[in-house]
């Protein structure tokens, strides 16, 4: 069975956010390493968002309910309204994304739909053809040099 893997951006330099200083400084790299485990969670979400339940959260973790909590509400990494906490961060960069995506979807239905899709069928053929005759002109070239080569051998050239 396939695993389906989504996609987000951060940044490279994450580790030396000021924030996430803080959070090494205290909890370790476990602790870097819980707060990235919260943001996959996060981005699985469809909101991006998910209930405060630090147990669950732990368990699904396997870590302390203690060091969830911590992350979740002492290092300013996250918002948190009432029973749900998220990253603004990662909004953001999800927005960004589906903009991105969105314009990309847009952009090939005018690709395809455009002359209709006989003429975007038929450009893709004429350059698999092109590509299948340098396969076959190269061909030739090599069985002519070996052809060359076998009468060089036979003749003593």
């Amino acid at each position: 069975m396939k695993k389906e893997a989504y996609y987000f951006s951060h940044d490279a330099n994450a580790k030396d956010d000021p924030k996430i200083l803080r959070l090494r400084m205290e909890l370790g790299w476990e602790g870097y390493g819980l707060f990235w485990a919260l943001i996959e969670l996060l981005r699985n979400e469809s909101d991006h968002r998910m209930r405060t339940h630090y147990k669950s959260i732990a368990f699904a973790l396997q870590t302390q309910e203690e060091n969830v909590k911590k992350i979740i509400n002492d290092f300013d990494l996250f918002v948190i309204d009432g029973d749900y906490f998220w990253s603004e961060s990662l909004l953001k960069r999800m927005e960004l994304k589906e903009e991105r995506s969105e314009k990309a979807r847009e952009s090939a239905k005018k690709r395809w739909n455009k002359d209709l899709d006989a003429n975007a069928m038929r450009t893709h053929s004429e350059r698999n053809a092109d590509a299948m005759q340098l396969k076959e002109s190269k061909e030739k070239e090599i069985k002519k040099n070996e052809i060359k080569e076998y009468e060089n051998i036979v003749t003593g050239k």
